[in-house]
């Protein structure tokens, strides 16, 4: 009897020193040994995960229940205690754990030779696994791209001997990418503008760049940012057209800024009526 009662006393003595400590975390390694124990060092308080469509998650590590890692490539897989299952590229963790065993010995672990961490006592507190608020620079200049593409028209005047009258598409920083029109100077001819304002990947760079350096910027803050750094005084264009109506012409010039609506055209063109004709005047998209 006196034999059971000790029994049972050294496994309450265990069973309180496994509970004091933490016991808490798995660690499966790619050679099939289960290591138990508690990680010292190498899970940071904040793990960010980055998914296959550039979304980045945050997930503190009281939230996490399981990390699995691949046999190739980078992506892991991370199980959270409020439900989620989240797969891409985690940061902050260090290439080596610390892993602190029931008996106070910590052993070191290298991440490569981890195929999965299980972390078994559920906290009494989680935090939900949300995205990085307001959002990663890369998702802020994605956002600025996709309004920079977007296209709308407008009705373009142009007190010029280039053309008189058209519509124009401008882009989303209201730069001007096309034009069809009419010139009644050179007798009546048709007349097809092409632009050259920044690309759309020249802007994502700006506006990732921009972000990346302001830390909490705002979406409508970036695209004002990134509109006043790459928004051009000087709009390069080809174009194309008719002269006396039938009369083939093909030009180049270009479109100074004078305010975000108004622009000073210079430029030349070429036909087989006139021979060269001069751009030069006054262009309004409104």
């Amino acid at each position: 009897m006196r034999r059971m009662g000790w029994a049972l006393g050294v496994t309450l003595v265990l069973v309180f020193a496994i509970v004091s400590l933490g016991w808490a975390e798995t660690v499966v390694t790619t050679s099939g040994s289960v290591l138990q124990g508690t990680i010292e060092f190498g899970i940071p308080g904040v793990i960010s995960i980055k998914t296959a469509t550039g979304d980045i998650f945050t997930v503190q590590r009281a939230n996490l229940k399981a990390l699995r890692f691949p046999e190739k490539g980078t992506e892991v897989t991370v199980e959270t205690f409020d439900g989620n299952i989240l797969i891409g590229e985690v940061g902050g963790i260090p290439e080596v754990l610390g892993l602190r065993s029931a008996s106070g010995d910590v052993q070191s672990v290298k991440l490569t030779s981890i195929r999965e961490i299980r972390f078994e006592l559920a906290p009494a507190a989680i935090v939900p696994t949300l995205p990085s608020i307001p959002g990663s620079a890369e998702a802020l200049a994605a956002q600025v791209k996709e309004r920079y593409e977007k296209r709308r028209w407008a009705f373009t005047l142009g007190l010029d001997t280039g053309f008189q009258l058209g519509a124009s598409t401008l882009n989303g920083f209201g730069l001007p990418a096309m034009t069809l029109g009419v010139n009644v100077l050179n007798l009546g001819g048709a007349i097809w503008r092409l632009y050259f304002p920044p690309s759309a990947q020249q802007i994502e760079r700006a506006a990732l760049e921009i972000a990346t350096n302001t830390p909490g910027i705002q979406l409508d803050d970036l695209l004002t940012a990134t509109a006043e750094e790459k928004t051009p005084l000087f709009n390069f264009y080809l174009h194309v057209g008719t002269s006396a109506l039938v009369f083939p012409q093909v030009g180049t010039g270009g479109l100074f800024r004078l305010t975000p609506a108004f622009y000073f055209d210079a430029g030349l063109a070429f036909d087989l009526f006139w021979g060269v004709w001069p751009f030069l005047g006054f262009v309004f998209f409104f």
